[in-house]
Formats: structure tokens, C-alpha cells, sequence
């Protein structure tokens, strides 16, 4: 029986650190169990992996725990109540390379070895997943990779050498085994070679500068490993690697030589430590300091005899030193970080104050010697009579579980693609309100994706609560976020998993997991030689990340032999094809003839994700996971990341370039307190025999006596056959190797048959070549060096850091748009707060002071909330990308929403004989290339006057529809218009037979006694018209009858045409209105449509019921009349979501004809449809449908009104028969539209009145549709189609039995 599971404490030993915690198992169970602290949690670890007896009773395990002279017994709970749940299974088991390969692997890098992937039908992301490694010890490394509500991706990585695994998994306190057949493996790791013994010279070259110099020779001449130093003590350890130290190289060995400058006198014995990291072994090197005849007195060591503590906010400390430094200031290093002389803000360095920010629990004060004065958190120092705690918070207290009153802005979240802004807020009974907390997120893998981002809180006046504003990541697990709060970084801590509220992620596509190579493709030359003198070595391949995407990363490729180096950067400007999720690149060198022959090799590799995930590969460094290896696919193809290059003859060429000149500026000199600190190199090198290779870059490094050392790369300013010329240029930090001086060091000279040389300082002073400079600290000039606190994209206070800042006058900050200046003043010499407006973009910033403007930075917001992709704010993220309203679209996946998606809605009109200027009126955007405007197929000029407008001149025309054409931004929008005004405005048809026309208004003006659209409906005075009544109901329905015939008219759906008139999309209307009021004779309803975006598209309905006498309209410039006793009903549509910005709108219409009985006035016959001319020039089109002698005047006019302008529009008869006719209003792409059809109910000429009691007048309806507000029109990314949206209107025929 094997046993796993993890334990909580409990109330009882919460205010006992973790790290301070001893645990004892019971001896019945002591042999086969191990009982541990889990890092950063409150949890323990029961983990009994040697297989207890069957026959041991799991409910009478017994742990003490220990503290001091404190210890408490408690009863473990049994592990069947840990809540595993008993449907849970591997579905699927697979190694990476396949079985097969995995069984006889050579791996192509240290310790990149085999995987195992597996996956779950199940969100659970604790680690129940074991593998039992050669029948015996369980392996608990597994890691979720990618994940959602159902499952999840494990990967677990393997051993090297001959091995058998079995994968278990834990079902309510029993392990079960997943595989069938053992997972068999024979993995042989790639062979490293050990640094040779290192030896030691120390020779002067000065009596002033000491240099030492660790020298090694070797016959290896590749796999070069990194090696790490320390001198004296370990402050300041430096990683080397090549070509740092190689010195010099033949056809058969290499020899190493790297300098280093020492402290003239040292407080005790010194030492040279270094470690090849390969090998993990430190090795020691004494030597004996300069001056031989110093002896250190004990009594001078550094002494602190004021300190003063000062709360700047929130979590942001000054501390205020007053140091006796006898043997001369060196550095303060507090935790890790390092304050050198520019934190002195008065007196001299041997006896002066000191500022401090973000000093963190511990101190030390170095001098020139190396002694030192140090504290630690805890220790007190002396205030002028009062105490000082050397630690960054307020006033400790222990950290119990007294937190109550816990809650979330934001709970039950979708982190979908999404970083999430959020807030904790919570009580703490025994907490000051100045305490501060840190939140620690816990993620599955911490180690292994970014270092964790801490959050620091506040206390909230207002709720009198504390509060955290922290950020959860995109795409991280499911369920209960972990995080763990702690008011000491080291010891004291409580769980999210303690708190009694936790914040749940609802919604997630969990990856951890950074880009991989899919596909590798081997660029490999011919043989060099004379005929063919330039070769490509490369790789082409393609690079899959299908949740985060890939965002950047670099590959550094090597010769084997010669060490010759590039680094190659990627990011999605070098994508020749693909996108982010799955993108095709290249990368490669270009090797010159003569050459030498020799394989190059990927020697590095690191990948981020936009999630900052990342995948990583190395052939030597140790500190990468196998299961983040971006060659995963490729493990089993060892030589896929190798290339060989055959060169046609060999070289006689045995010696490496020589350095013939080397030039500093400054010379001698150089004043490390400026803005400027810039030090420059240029020089040259020569090789006569085989010439210096293209394409590699010298570095020069710069280090001080602390072990500092600064890389500078070259550059080639000239390169012939023979000889190079190089450039490189550093600004050095602040107070960087004051006081005292600088060595330089030149290393990674290669010639073209891969000979390497380098000098070091002490090589340089040989040949009579600049080795050193002096440092000075000269100037009161005010700079700023860094920030104190990180801002995020909702702005705040950004603390930066500087010194001689106490004249400080005005901060100012340069965002994109503007430059803000914000009077600014500090009691601090080093510190100063600026405030800073919500961006997410960078900034740059800088101080003005009394004695002059300071040097500016640039500062990166930290996202709290964002978008992987981000849609430059005029677009909605769907997740996967941006939905852009109408007048934006993406034509790059990388700029989403980014270009103007033009089109046109309407034109001015001119005289068709004359033509003119017309003005086009629309969305054209700022940003305009490459504008092309064709009207009727010719190319006309163009010019915008603003982002909605822009006029042209047109010649004489035909009146009627025009076809007009605009490209700009590579995007085309095409449409009809009607630029030209008829001279004379048409009549029905039937006008002038009771009537005269007006051609200026195109109104048929009526005889006495006949009324209508075409004057053909008599009015007899003397007779009594059939009752009319109207009614409208809380749905929306809208009813207007007499006694005989019925109609209700209804707003039936809203319809959206592609460009070939094909229906994209239907919203149905009928009877889903909510009635919102009614106010005198007006009634209002509306309804909402849910966009593809998830927003809402509101649609409105007023219909207004006319009582009395009849009431006059003006629309676009026309006047109507609706008859007492009728109706006008508008259609309001806004923020209705468009698929494409080149449709058009069309509104459709019926009428169904239906009556009842009439005897007197019935015809026996077909409905009759008649319409006025169809010609476009007509003001007023009609529809008259003639039954039963009643007649339906259906009254559509010649414009619209599209974004409050007058624009013609047409109507169409578009289908009819005995029962129904359909009929279209044909309007242009518009955001706020608004068409006016109306609607009377009439009689026949030929009505018999002796049919009614009364018959002195006959009702007319009039409809009024209107399509109003703002409609937000999105488009599909690289979509561009023509838009359309019709309403279809349906006039029902109403049936009722008359009431008697």
C-alpha cells in the first residue's frame, strides 16, 4: 500500500513559522513515511512511498509537531477524506521521443531528456500522479501544461539512463496503475568535459593596480561550459562564458587567461572562487593581497552611529544611515541589492549619510578592505535615543488566523486570454492599519515559468479595510486560486486555501506551457571554395504555441570549434508566414570563403509565449526542464539542431588575429556622477594569413575591484580580407567603480580558419595598450537612476530614484499624447514622487530642479488588465481576437482594429447638365494611403477635408443611381449614390384625372370632393363614412378597422443582405416588444438583440395614435399629412452589430389582404396592385391595392435621412398575387437612419354610400418607419464585404366579428 496526500494546519500551530516547524512521525509508521513542511504553504506532505504493510491501520497515524520547547500530538486524518475523487482516470499515455527511440536516446543537450505526457478527465491540478521509477521509488515531478473544464495535459520528465516506469495514479487513498506495459528507457545524456585545473599568476603591472590573472590550457577545442566567480567573498558572483577568459587558441589547444582587479589590502584571507556550472563544484583559490604590509585593525571596521527610519507609502521605506567608514566606503548591500556612493547624500564617504530605499532585512556596510558592518532583520540600531528594526514593513506582529471579512472585486472569473485586474479585501483584528501584506501568487509552476510577482496592500479609509490590488494571470488553472499572505518574506505566512472566502477561476484555457518547434527543415550550403565563396547555414521552421501564441524569444547558433557566435532575435516581424499560434521562420548565417570546416549548432534556445511562458533549450547549462524543451518533438533526430559546413582546402594558417590597435575615450579619466558616462572603444584586429571572420562581434569587458564586470559588444565599422575595425560604446551606472578604477579586457577575435584570441587586461598592459582608467565623483548634478515601486497601466504614484533631487521643482512625464508637468518636491536627496496618469503604453519621464533638468527614462507600465491581444481601443476582445465596430477593420492578426474601414453614406447633389462639386459624406478616417476615388468606372481627384468628409467635382450625368469606388488602406469600398437632382419632380400616375401635379413638390393636388395620393378616393360630404377605430396594444400590435375591413399592422422582422443580396442574418420582431409607456396619444415599446459580440442592439417602437384633426409632418425636407383617426408609427435601431461595412440596407414590407363579408361593396373580384412610376426621379412612389372598394395607399418617398442628412433612396415593388404584396425600401450603408413611409385606408371611386348609415368621410393610416441611434457596425477580422440590413413591415389583415 502506498500513501500521498497533503495536510492544512490547523488554528493551533499557525503562529509558528514554517521553516521553524519540526515533525516526528509515529514509530509504527516512522520506517515507511516521510512527514514535511510543503514550500510557502501551510500545508504538510504524508508521503509513504515504500509500501507499508497492507495490515496498517491508516486512522491511527500520529505526528508531533515541535517549536521550541512547544510541541503538540496530533491524529492525521485519514486520507480518504481528501476529497479524490473516484471517477478520476488517465485517458491517454505517451512518450516523447516514441516508445521505441526512448529505449536507445542520445541526447542532443545536458539533461534535455525523454517525457512523458498524459492526460486526465478531470480540471484537478494537484499532483496525484506518481511514477514508480525500477519497481521502487515513486517520482512525484509532473506538471499541468494545458488544461479546460474537462481535462488536463501532464507532462513528467524521465531519467537518464536504463530505466522501467509505471504510472500510478490515487483514487481515494489507493495508488492504481494507468499503463498496461512498463515504459521501458535507455537514455545516455550529452557528455560533458570537465574544466581543466586552474592555475594562478599575479604579477603588477603598477604599483598602483593590482591584477590577478586565472590561466588554463587545454587540448578540448569546443563545448566551452560557463564559470562562475567570486573574488573574496561571494557579493558579487559573475557568470562568464565564452569568449570571456579565451585567450588564445591553435590548431590543437587553447590556453585561458582572465584578469581580474583587486583591492590593494584586504581585511583577512582572500580568495577566488569559481564554479564551471556544468559541474556544480566550487573551487577555491587564496591569494595574498597587494600590500603585504598592511594589517587590519578590527576597531576601524564600518560603525553606524545614527539611523532613522522613515514611511514614505504604503510598502516604501527610507532608511536614513549616518556611517564611520575608516577605511573608505566601498558599497552597502542590502539583501541582494547593491547602493554604491551615490545613496551618500551629505558628508564625505568615509563619514557621511546615507539614504536607503527598498533595504529589504538585511545590511551590510563594506569598505575598501572588505570588513564590514552588518545587520540583520530584527537587530536594533540607536536613533538619537530611539530604536530602529532593521526590516522594510511597519511594526511586526505575528501572522495568525485572525483574517475575517475576506472578499474579492471580482469573483468567478474568466481568465480566458484575459490578465485580470482584482482586489482582495479583508480584516485583521490585531493588524495596525500601517501593516503592510504581501500576496504571493502559487502556481503549479513557479519554478518554471516566471519568477512571482509580489502585491503589497493598503489600508482603505473609506471601507476600513485592508485591501491588495493584484492582477491573476491569463490562462492559468482552474478552480481555487492559490496565494499565500505574509506580513515577513521569510517565515510568517497564512494560505489562500485557510481564508473564508477564495476566489475561483470559472473560465480558462490553462497553458503553461511555452512555443515549440512543429517543424525543422535543415538549410544546408555546398562545399565553400573558390568557385562558390558564400554559403547559408540555417534553419527553417515553424513554431507552435496554440493557446498564448508566440511572442518573441532568441536562438543562438554556434561553431563547434571556433566558438564563433550569433544571436538571432524572433519575433512576429520575422514570421514569413503563419501567425502568432502557428508561424513559419527563418533563421540562418552567411559564412565566407575561406572557412574552416565544422558543424554549427543550435547551442540556445528561449521562447515566451504572450503569457510569458517559456520554452527553453541548452547543450550545457543545467538549469532547464526537459519538459520545456522546445525540441520536444525532436528529441529521437539527434542531429537536428546540427549543420555541417565542408570548407574545399585547409589552411596553413596556425595563428589567431592579432589586436593592432585599441583606443578609449576617455583616455584617462572618467566621472562616473554625470548624465553622460559614456565610455567608447574603437579598434582593430588583423589576421594575414586567413582573415578576420564577418559577422562576429568582439566584446570588450569592463569590470571593478567589487567583481563587477559590464559587457560592451562591437560593432564592424569596416571588415576587408585581412583586417577589421570595431566600435562599442557603454553608458556605465552610476558611481560604477568609485572609488577607485576600471580594467578593460578584449575577448572573441576569430579568423575565418577558427582561431580565436582574446587580451586581457593584463595581455593589454603587455602590449602597451589602454588597460585602465580612473573613476571620479565629481558633480552635484541631479539624475534619476530607477523607480522604487512599479506602476501599473491604472496609474498612481511612481517613486523614483536619483540622487541630489531635494530642489526638485517639477516632475514631467511624456506620454504619447501629451506632456504633463506636475510641481514636485521631496525631503529625501535620493527619493521623489511623481504622479502618473492610467496608460498602457510607455512614458518617459524627467525631473525639473533648481540646478537643471535631470536625465529621463523610460518607464513600462505593468499590466493589471489586459488582453493578449490588444485592440487598439476601438474594438471588443473576443478571446481569440478583436471584434471591430464599423469603421475599424485588421488587415495584420498583430493590429487589430488598426485601419479605417471607410465608406460612404451619402452625397450632395448638383444639376445633371452642369455636374459640379459634391461633398461625400461618411467614415474615412485620419490615417489615409494609397486613396483612389472612381465615380461610374473613372478615376476622379479627391480630397479630404475631414476624417467624414471629402469632396470631388463631377461632370454632367445621368439622374439616377451612379457607381461609386473608394480604396484606401488597401481596403476597397464600393456603393451606389446619387449625386445628380432631377429638374422636375413626377406625379402618380393617375393625377391629373381628379387632380393637377405640382412638379416642384410632386404632389398630386386633388379636385374638390376627391381625395388620395392619385386623387381618385371621392369625399361626399353628405354621407356618413364607416367607423373607424384604432387601437394599440402593450405588445406593440397596432389595429386601425371600420366596420368591415381590418388591418394590423406589425413591424415583423430586421434582415441583413450581404452584397449579392443573400440573408446573412434575420431578427425576428412580432410580438417580443416590452411596453416601457405610454404618455398622452403616444406609445413606446422596445426590444434588445444580442450581437455576435455579446453586446446588445436596442430596438424601439413609438407609435402615435392621431385624434382629432389632422396632423402635419416635415421628413428630409418633404411635408406629409396624416388624417385624423391613423396612426404613425417609428422604428428606432441602435448599436445593431453589422458583419461588413459594403452592404447595404433594405426595408421590406407586406401587406396580406383579408376581409369580411360585404355585401353591398363586394367585387367578386382579385385584389388590384397598382404603383406610381418606377422612374428614380420621382419625389413620392405609391403602392395602391384596390378590394371590396376599399383602397390601401401605401406612400414611400424619395429620401431618407441617413446620419441626419437628406439622401435619395428607391423603392421596389418586389412581389405580389391575390393575397399579399411585398414591397422594398432600398437604402444606403448608414449609423443613424431614418426612413418615413405612410399608410391611408381609403375608398374606391366607385364606393356605394347607400351602404352605410353615414357616409361623410373614410380614415387613413399612415406608418412611419424609422431606423435611428448609433449603430455600432462590426466587422470579422480580414472580412471586408458589402453590409445590409432590411426591415420587413408586415401590414396583417385583421379578422373580427362585427359586433351587432
Amino acid at each position: 500500500m502506498y500513501i500521498f496526500g497533503e495536510y492544512e494546519v490547523t488554528s493551533d500551530v499557525s503562529n509558528v513559522s514554517y521553516d521553524r516547524v519540526k515533525t516526528e512521525l509515529d514509530s509504527s509508521i516512522r520506517d515507511y513515511c516521510f512527514f514535511y513542511t510543503k514550500l510557502f504553504t501551510n500545508r504538510f506532505v504524508l508521503n509513504c512511498n515504500k509500501g507499508i504493510p497492507d495490515s496498517y491501520d491508516p486512522l491511527s497515524t500520529k505526528v508531533t509537531f515541535s517549536s521550541g520547547d512547544k510541541s503538540k500530538v496530533f491524529t492525521l486524518e485519514p486520507l480518504t477524506n481528501s476529497g479524490l475523487d473516484n471517477s478520476l482516470a488517465i485517458t491517454s499515455i505517451e512518450t516523447y521521443p516514441d516508445s521505441q527511440s526512448i529505449q536507445d536516446l542520445k541526447l542532443f543537450g545536458y539533461g534535455r531528456g525523454s517525457v512523458l505526457l498524459f492526460k486526465t478527465n478531470s480540471a484537478v491540478y494537484k499532483r496525484f500522479f506518481y511514477l514508480k521509477l525500477n519497481g521502487l521509488q515513486l517520482i512525484f515531478q509532473n506538471y499541468p501544461i494545458y488544461g479546460d473544464d474537462s481535462s488536463t495535459t501532464y507532462l513528467a520528465p524521465l531519467g537518464i539512463g536504463s530505466n522501467l516506469y509505471d504510472l500510478y495514479y490515487f483514487q481515494t487513498n489507493r495508488l492504481i496503475k494507468a499503463n498496461s506495459n512498463q515504459i521501458k528507457t535507455h537514455v545516455t545524456d550529452y557528455s560533458l568535459v570537465s574544466i581543466p585545473t586552474i592555475g594562478l599568476n599575479t604579477p603588477v603591472y603598477s604599483t598602483s593596480i593590482p591584477v590577478l590573472t586565472l590561466t588554463f590550457t587545454d587540448n578540448k577545442k569546443y563545448d566551452f561550459q560557463s564559470i562562475e566567480y567570486c573574488v573574496f567573498n561571494q557579493d558579487f558572483p559573475i557568470t562568464a562564458k565564452f569568449p570571456f577568459g579565451y585567450f588564445e587558441s591553435s590548431p590543437g589547444s587553447y590556453s585561458y587567461q582572465a584578469s581580474f582587479l583587486l583591492k590593494p589590502q584586504y581585511s583577512s584571507t582572500a580568495n577566488i572562487y569559481y564554479t564551471p556550472l556544468s559541474q556544480q563544484t566550487q573551487k577555491t583559490i587564496p591569494f595574498q593581497s597587494f600590500d603585504t604590509s598592511f594589517n587590519y585593525d578590527q576597531a576601524l571596521a564600518p560603525t553606524i552611529y545614527n539611523a532613522e527610519k522613515y514611511h514614505l507609502e504604503n510598502h516604501l521605506y527610507l532608511l536614513k544611515l549616518s556611517i564611520v567608514i575608516p577605511y573608505n566606503f566601498n558599497y552597502i548591500l542590502c539583501d541582494k541589492k547593491h547602493f554604491g556612493v551615490e545613496s551618500l547624500v551629505y558628508g564625505h564617504v568615509n563619514d557621511g549619510v546615507y539614504e536607503l530605499t527598498n533595504f529589504g532585512s538585511e545590511i551590510s556596510v563594506v569598505d575598501q578592505v572588505f570588513s564590514r558592518f552588518y545587520s540583520r532583520y530584527g537587530d536594533i540600531l540607536a536613533a538619537y535615543g530611539q530604536n530602529v528594526e532593521i526590516h522594510q514593513e511597519a511594526p511586526f506582529f505575528n501572522l495568525d488566523y485572525s483574517i475575517k471579512n475576506v472578499s474579492f472585486l471580482y469573483n468567478n472569473i474568466d481568465v480566458t486570454g484575459h490578465r485580470h485586474y482584482n482586489v482582495l479585501y479583508f480584516n485583521y483584528s490585531n493588524a495596525p492599519k500601517e501593516s503592510v501584506f504581501r500576496l504571493v501568487p502559487i502556481s503549479s509552476l513557479n519554478d518554471h515559468v516566471v519568477e512571482p510577482v509580489l502585491f503589497f496592500s493598503t489600508f482603505n479609509e473609506t471601507l476600513k479595510l485592508f485591501q491588495i490590488e493584484f492582477y491573476v494571470d491569463s490562462n492559468v488553472e482552474l478552480g481555487e486560486y492559490s496565494f499565500f499572505l505574509t506580513i515577513n518574506p521569510y517565515t510568517y505566512f497564512i494560505s489562500s486555501s485557510n481564508l473564508e472566502t477564495k476566489l475561483i477561476i470559472k473560465k480558462s484555457n490553462m497553458d503553461f506551457q511555452g512555443p515549440m518547434f512543429r517543424e525543422i527543415k535543415k538549410i544546408i550550403p555546398g562545399q565553400l571554395n573558390e568557385n562558390n565563396l558564400v554559403g547559408t547555414i540555417g534553419w527553417d521552421v515553424t513554431i507552435e504555441d496554440q493557446v498564448n501564441g508566440f511572442d518573441r524569444g532568441y536562438v543562438v547558433i554556434k561553431g563547434e570549434i571556433d566558438q564563433s557566435t550569433y544571436n538571432i532575435s524572433l519575433d512576429l516581424s520575422k514570421m514569413k508566414s503563419g501567425n502568432r499560434f502557428l508561424g513559419q521562420y527563418h533563421f540562418g548565417v552567411d559564412i565566407s570563403y575561406p572557412c574552416l570546416t565544422q558543424n554549427y549548432v543550435i547551442d540556445e534556445v528561449k521562447l515566451y509565449d504572450k503569457g510569458n511562458r517559456v520554452s527553453n533549450f541548452s547543450t550545457l547549462l543545467i538549469n532547464y526542464s526537459s519538459i520545456f524543451n522546445p525540441f520536444l518533438y525532436f528529441l529521437n533526430s539527434t542531429t537536428i539542431n546540427k549543420i555541417q559546413l565542408t570548407c574545399g582546402s585547409d589552411s596553413n594558417d596556425d595563428t589567431p588575429p592579432v589586436l593592432d590597435s585599441f583606443v578609449v575615450s576617455p583616455e584617462t579619466e572618467i566621472d562616473v556622477s554625470t548624465k553622460d558616462r559614456t565610455i567608447t572603444f574603437t579598434f582593430g584586429a588583423t589576421d594575414p594569413e586567413s582573415g578576420i571572420k564577418n559577422n562576429t562581434y568582439p566584446i570588450v569587458y569592463i569590470s571593478n575591484s567589487n567583481n563587477q564586470i559590464i559587457e560592451c559588444v562591437s560593432k564592424i565599422l569596416q571588415i576587408s580580407n585581412k583586417e577589421a575595425k570595431y566600435t562599442c560604446s557603454k553608458q556605465l551606472p552610476v558611481g560604477f567603480g568609485y572609488p577607485g578604477k576600471l580594467i578593460y579586457s578584449v575577448f572573441g577575435l576569430i579568423n575565418n580558419v577558427g582561431l580565436y584570441s582574446g587580451y586581457p587586461a593584463k595581455t593589454l598592459s603587455e602590449k602597451t595598450k589602454p588597460y585602465y582608467i580612473e573613476t571620479k565623483y565629481t558633480t552635484e548634478e541631479p539624475l534619476i537612476i530607477g523607480t522604487l515601486n512599479t506602476i501599473t497601466d491604472r496609474g498612481g504614484n511612481l517613486w523614483l530614484t536619483g540622487k541630489k533631487l531635494l530642489k526638485a521643482q517639477i516632475g514631467c512625464v511624456m506620454y504619447n499624447e501629451n506632456t504633463v508637468q506636475n510641481p514636485v518636491s521631496t525631503q529625501f536627496s535620493t527619493v521623489i514622487k511623481v504622479p502618473i496618469l492610467p496608460t498602457k503604453k510607455p512614458f518617459e519621464i524627467f525631473i525639473i530642479t533648481e540646478s537643471g533638468n535631470t536625465n529621463s527614462l523610460i518607464i513600462t507600465p505593468q499590466i493589471y488588465d489586459g488582453y493578449f491581444i490588444e485592440c487598439n481601443n476601438n474594438g471588443v476582445n473576443n478571446g481569440v481576437g478583436c471584434t471591430c465596430p464599423n469603421k475599424w477593420t485588421t488587415l495584420d492578426f498583430e493590429k487589430q482594429c488598426a485601419v479605417p474601414n471607410h465608406y460612404i453614406i451619402s452625397s450632395t447633389q448638383v444639376s445633371s447638365t452642369t455636374g459640379g462639386e459634391i461633398t461625400l459624406y461618411g467614415w474615412f478616417g485620419s490615417v489615409i494611403e494609397n486613396q483612389k476615388l472612381f465615380i461610374d468606372n473613372k478615376e476622379v481627384a479627391a480630397h479630404n477635408i475631414s476624417p467624414e468628409s471629402i469632396k470631388t467635382t463631377i461632370g454632367p450625368g445621368k439622374v439616377g443611381p451612379v457607381q461609386f469606388t473608394l480604396t484606401q488602406n488597401s481596403v476597397q469600398w464600393s456603393g451606389l449614390l446619387y449625386p445628380y437632382e432631377a429638374p422636375e419632380k413626377e406625379c402618380p400616375i393617375k393625377c391629373n384625372i381628379n387632380g393637377e401635379c405640382d412638379k416642384t413638390t410632386g404632389i398630386c393636388k386633388c379636385n374638390p370632393k376627391f381625395t388620395g395620393f392619385d386623387c381618385s378616393s371621392p369625399i361626399n360630404e353628405g354621407n356618413e363614412p364607416p367607423k373607424t377605430e384604432t387601437e394599440v396594444g402593450n405588445n406593440g400590435s397596432t389595429v386601425i378597422r371600420d366596420n368591415e375591413v381590418g388591418f394590423a399592422i406589425s413591424i415583423e422582422s430586421i434582415v441583413e443582405l450581404d452584397l449579392n443580396n443573400n440573408v446573412v442574418s434575420t431578427h425576428n420582431l412580432s410580438s417580443v416588444w416590452d411596453f416601457i409607456k405610454k404618455v398622452d396619444t403616444v406609445s413606446s415599446f422596445n426590444q434588445k438583440r444580442i450581437n455576435d459580440d455579446n453586446t446588445n442592439a436596442t430596438i424601439g417602437l413609438v407609435v402615435e395614435e392621431v385624434i382629432g384633426k389632422d396632423k402635419d409632418f416635415i421628413f428630409a425636407g418633404n411635408q406629409f399629412t396624416v388624417s385624423k383617426g391613423g396612426l404613425k408609427i417609428t422604428l428606432s435601431i441602435s448599436n445593431w452589430l453589422y458583419k461588413s461595412n459594403l452592404n447595404r440596407l433594405q426595408v421590406q414590407m407586406s401587406s396580406d389582404i383579408s376581409i369580411s363579408n360585404d355585401n353591398c361593396n363586394s367585387d367578386n373580384e382579385n385584389a388590384m396592385v397598382e404603383s406610381s412610376s418606377q422612374y428614380l426621379s420621382n419625389n413620392i412612389n405609391y403602392l395602391k391595392i384596390s378590394k371590396n372598394k376599399r383602397v390601401l395607399y401605401a406612400k414611400f418617398q424619395d429620401k431618407m435621412l441617413a446620419n441626419d442628412r437628406p439622401t435619395t433612396i428607391t423603392t421596389q415593388l418586389l412581389s405580389k398575387n391575390e393575397t399579399s404584396v411585398k414591397i422594398s425600401l432600398n437604402l444606403p450603408h448608414c449609423e443613424e437612419c431614418l426612413i418615413d413611409p405612410d399608410f391611408s385606408l381609403l375608398i374606391s371611386q366607385d364606393y356605394k354610400f347607400d351602404c352605410q348609415k353615414s357616409k361623410n368621410w373614410i380614415i387613413a393610416v399612415a406608418v412611419v418607419a424609422g431606423v435611428v441611434g448609433l449603430a455600432l457596425i462590426f466587422i470579422a477580422s480580414f472580412i471586408i464585404y458589402k453590409k445590409s440590413t432590411f426591415l420587413k413591415i408586415k401590414v396583417y389583415a385583421f379578422k373580427k366579428h362585427l359586433k351587432q
